[in-house]
């Protein structure tokens, strides 16, 4: 069964199987299978490609090995993130992020891997599928165990597994036929698009960056600093000047929350929020997902201390936000 619907979310394209409604709706004693074919992966070789990553990614690349990943960020020299992407070591190092980031960031890396004898190419014979599973629905077919902690991974010769949390995994698989098989073992009704993995993400605060987002945020936003999406115990990287003083000289006054908003006026990420019309600003989408029609889930970075009803960017109505 193919994806037949698809919502765009910062001019990125996102699938769905089913209604918007039923795609989103998890029977907790059930496991999902997800499309996730606007995942690529950028192959990152030569010449310790491990040591040039160190320098370039705020997470610890050192850590990554065949039995751990780590999800990590880019950033440019001013600390704002270009990127968010997962470091994996299985037939080399990838680096697995959205399909229309793969470009820019391996743009963003070229300047220096060419002084490194590193070279950066997209691997496209490398498929994506995400897995769902609560623990009351461990399904028994699974080709390869699935790793016990978020950040671990298990492998064989033909596919690659790792954790987000205990309930989330992501597959990367050699053979497209490999994709086409997994997903076979799954009903119809058990299939899902990549919107819908997106909802779950956000709903563990795992959220992405997109094209027209890069640059605009610091990880502080994103509470990454409280994640192994930055190490503060390795050496410099691109952007960690700004992220250290920010991390042990700043004083934070934003916060990231989740929300439940219902609004007909257009949001995106990066939209800023005010507490009237006439400013000033508390906040800025961070990401989000469509619910329902007019109903979104945010992930919204702002003032601790804040009002109930906030004005979006360009809307003329207040919102009221609902805490999750």
């Amino acid at each position: 069964m193919k994806p037949m619907i698809t919502h765009t979310l910062n001019e990125r394209v996102y699938t769905v199987f089913h209604s918007l409604a039923q795609d989103l709706c998890f029977a907790p004693e059930q496991s999902y299978v997800f499309d996730l074919d606007h995942l690529c992966a950028l192959e990152v070789a030569g010449t310790n490609p491990a040591t040039f990553l160190q320098g370039q990614l705020t997470c610890d690349v050192d850590a990554v090995n065949a039995n751990q990943m780590r999800p990590g960020g880019m950033c440019s020299l001013q600390g704002r993130l270009l990127a968010l992407l997962d470091v994996v070591a299985w037939h080399g190092l990838h680096l697995v992020m959205p399909k229309d980031l793969i470009v820019s960031t391996q743009q963003a890396l070229a300047k220096t891997a060419m002084f490194s004898r590193v070279t950066l190419k997209t691997n496209h014979l490398l498929t994506c599928v995400g897995l769902y599973i609560p623990q009351a629905a461990m399904p028994g077919f699974l080709p390869i165990p699935l790793p016990t902690e978020a950040w671990q991974a298990t492998h064989n010769a033909d596919m690659f597994c790792y954790a987000l949390s205990q309930e989330l995994f992501i597959f990367l698989l050699r053979d497209p036929s490999q994709k086409e098989a997994l997903m076979a073992q799954f009903s119809a009704e058990q299939h899902r698009g990549s919107l819908a993995w997106h909802y779950l993400e956000l709903q563990q605060t795992r959220m992405t960056i997109y094209p027209n987002t890069r640059g605009l945020f610091l990880p502080h936003r994103l509470n990454l600093h409280n994640t192994p999406y930055i190490s503060f115990k390795k050496g410099c990287y691109k952007g960690q000047e700004i992220i250290a003083r920010t991390h042990y000289r700043a004083k934070l006054k934003h916060s990231l929350k989740l929300f439940q908003v219902t609004t007909s006026d257009p949001i995106f990420a990066g939209q800023k929020c005010y507490t009237t019309l006439q400013k000033p600003e508390i906040g800025e989408i961070i990401d989000y997902c469509p619910t329902d029609s007019g109903q979104y889930l945010l992930a919204l970075s702002i003032l601790s201390d804040h009002p109930a009803e906030v004005y979006f960017e360009s809307h003329t109505t207040s919102v009221l936000l609902q805490s999750l």
